[in-house]
């Protein structure tokens, strides 16, 4: 198809395109050839850096992990045959509630309905995965309903949305002319992109709830992860003396090492965990949506527990416990005005205690486990640098040098010689994640080979995505 004629104060598709996602701050893009290929280059050119990913679904993978460290709508785009494959890859981010945003190209209308080569219905195929899905038949309105699928992706609980282009490679809207200026969202917000807080009378509600009983367990899920919802999550639980459970996706919300960190619930969960959900009286969820693997298909907690819950998504609140107070709101903003109606109760901690006793006692059962010299190694041997696993591990950060993460001697025996190395450093360009840069990980360790011993090494360098 050839470019179109321009005219004043007007760019073609690919160019807006561009310069609009790079004006979001946008660092990188995933894709699979051969799609949106002028955009692509000028992408490049302007700073932001295209990667091209094996298949459709693992760019869709990559564009959901760097939505998730960036808090920031990420980008994978596909062409009309991998369109399938694409949509695949958006069933993580819209559970994950993640705000990814695919573009997939189409053959033009002459092409639709007459058997065209690899060619079927797109719709179908998104709307399962995505909030929001629309075909872009013209670059005219292109601006427009860009800047409405960024929004949507962010809004209330964020979720992947979808454009479907005009042409094969989404060459027809890349060929035509807009006189828009190349504008998503001025004020590059982050997700959550708002944060309302629950009603007052819902608050004072749950408030009333939360300090009558007795045995409360706080289990945090994705959307308290995505809303960065840890400090006011914790700052509730010593409140409360409440023991704190995740998803999944919500590890590491609060220290893992915490007295009232009880690990992650549910079908992937170490005993500690369920056992500590299943005895609460009261199961506060925040950002949780209550599925089957985070509750063990609904029975930890029980049926009939008692339920608090806080999402900014409506629907979900009692979705499974019919028992259940609701809160819509931020869970972050939410939980803050908790917190502030709280104050600090006295509390009866015994069952806190009992939460902690029970961690450690699994800890001590998996000691042995930690240090074993088996070959190949156990899963368990592997360090955990936040310190979740039983092992204990210590960390010096000095802004702008290396980070060095060391096994604490008290916590057993010297290094097997089929471990990792003692020592685990890594060595890092900026102070934090949230400054950006990269992050360099080198591994070594020793290995015996007969009478020989050998000490191989690697390392890898992470991009460290800036995220306030």
């Amino acid at each position: 198809m050839s470019e179109q004629r321009s005219t004043p104060g007007a760019m073609n598709g690919a160019e807006w395109l561009a310069r609009a996602l790079a004006a979001t701050g946008t660092t990188h893009v995933f894709f699979v050839e051969s799609v949106l290929r002028r955009t692509l280059l000028q992408l490049a050119d302007l700073g932001v850096k295209p990667i091209l990913a094996h298949s459709e679904k693992a760019a869709a993978y990559m564009a959901d992990g760097y939505a998730r460290i960036t808090g920031r709508p990420a980008v994978c785009m596909a062409q009309s045959v991998g369109a399938a494959n694409l949509a695949s890859g958006l069933q993580d981010p819209y559970l994950g509630r993640s705000p990814v945003i695919a573009l997939t190209g189409r053959k033009e209308p002459s092409f639709q309905h007459r058997n065209s080569y690899q060619e079927i219905a797109h719709a179908p195929l998104f709307a399962a995965v995505t909030k929001f899905s629309t075909p872009v038949d013209s670059t005219s309105e292109l601006p427009r309903l860009l800047r409405h699928a960024w929004r949507a992706a962010l809004a209330d609980t964020a979720r992947p949305t979808h454009l479907d282009f005009c042409g094969l490679q989404g060459d027809v809207i890349e060929l035509g002319q807009t006189s828009e200026p190349p504008l998503i969202d001025p004020e590059a917000r982050q997700i959550p992109a708002h944060r309302p807080i629950a009603d007052a009378a819902d608050i004072e509600r749950a408030a009333a709830a939360l300090t009558t009983a007795p045995r409360v367990v706080i289990v945090a899920g994705d959307g308290a992860a995505a809303s960065r919802a840890g400090p006011e999550i914790l700052a509730l639980a010593e409140a409360l003396a409440a023991p704190v459970a995740t998803t999944l996706g919500a590890h590491g919300i609060i220290p893992t090492r915490h007295r009232l960190s009880a690990g992650v619930a549910g079908s992937y969960s170490a005993p500690p965990a369920n056992r500590i959900v299943h005895g609460a009286e009261l199961v506060l969820f925040v950002g949780c949506d209550t599925g089957d693997q985070v509750t063990l298909n609904w029975r930890v907690p029980a049926r009939d527990t008692a339920v608090v819950q806080i999402d900014a998504d409506p629907i979900e609140l009692g979705r499974s416990y019919p028992k259940t107070t609701g809160l819509v709101g931020d869970p972050k903003a939410t939980v803050a005005r908790l917190v502030q109606v709280i104050g600090r109760p006295a509390r009866d901690t015994s069952f806190a205690e009992e939460a902690a006793r029970i961690v450690a006692d699994w800890r001590a059962t998996m000691a042995p486990l930690v240090e074993s010299d088996a070959a190949p190694a156990r899963v368990e041997r592997i360090p955990d640098i936040r310190g979740s696993g039983p092992a204990r591990w210590s960390s010096s950060t000095v802004p702008g040098k290396p980070i060095s993460v060391q096994r604490d001697p008290s916590a057993g025996r010297s290094r097997p010689r089929s471990a990792p190395s003692v020592r685990h450093p890594i060595a890092r360009s900026c102070a934090s994640p949230a400054m950006g840069g990269s992050i360099t990980i080198s591994l070594n360790w020793r290995r015996r080979v007969g009478a020989a011993s050998r000490s191989p090494s690697s390392s890898t360098t992470i991009p460290v995505l800036a995220r306030t």
